[in-house]
């Protein structure tokens, strides 16, 4: 009956270090997304000083509405 309940301690500590360590990586793939997004945004802008502001924000629109997959 004891060993019974050490099974499910472990498969509970288990579980919730599964969820820990998801999470963790989650949280690093978002900010690698982030980092992706304001790279991106900073490079590749060229044109006329007056223009530049408008491109950066058409660019920030777009870069903002994609996610990892489709950059």
């Amino acid at each position: 009956m004891s060993q019974n309940i050490n099974f499910n301690i472990d498969l509970e500590n288990l579980k919730e270090e599964v969820y820990q360590k998801t999470g963790r990586n989650l949280l690093f793939f978002q900010k690698m997304e982030l980092t992706l997004k304001y790279i991106l945004l900073s490079c590749n802008i060229s044109g006329y000083a007056r223009e530049l502001t408008k491109k950066m924000e058409a660019n920030y629109e777009k870069i903002q509405r994609q996610t990892i997959w489709a950059i």
